[in-house]
């Protein structure tokens, strides 16, 4: 499996072409002896937010984050407000202020699904 991803998000013309290469590559030099299957996607919203630079295009959308806060883990719920260098904004419910988490306290993040 391979999953191609971009700031942008990958369309499925950037999918076909890294198939069609990988396909091809994997034929010349056959790597994997026997049979295989190939599969190349995005990594989709259910995917956890691994990489830093993935947080600024879920800006707005409602992110469950899990953090460490001390010694402690906590699971906060909200809004994305924004992704800067060091630390994400998340709007809580309720909450006037929004808290301030930093990349290196983030143990798992991923977008909410509205459904």
């Amino acid at each position: 499996e391979v999953y191609v991803d971009s700031d942008e998000g990958p369309g499925l013309d950037e999918i076909a072409e890294v198939s069609r290469r990988l396909s091809f590559l994997l034929d010349t030099e056959d790597p994997i002896k026997g049979k295989y299957h190939l599969n190349v996607s995005s990594p989709g919203v259910e995917r956890s937010l691994s990489m830093q630079r993935q947080y600024p295009r879920h800006v707005g959308k409602s992110i469950r984050v899990v953090h460490r806060m001390g010694d402690e883990e906590f699971t906060s719920v909200g809004t994305l407000e924004a992704a800067g260098s060091e630390a994400v904004s998340l709007l809580l419910p309720k909450t006037e202020e929004p808290l301030t988490i930093p990349y290196t306290s983030i143990l798992e993040a991923r977008v909410e699904l509205p459904w």
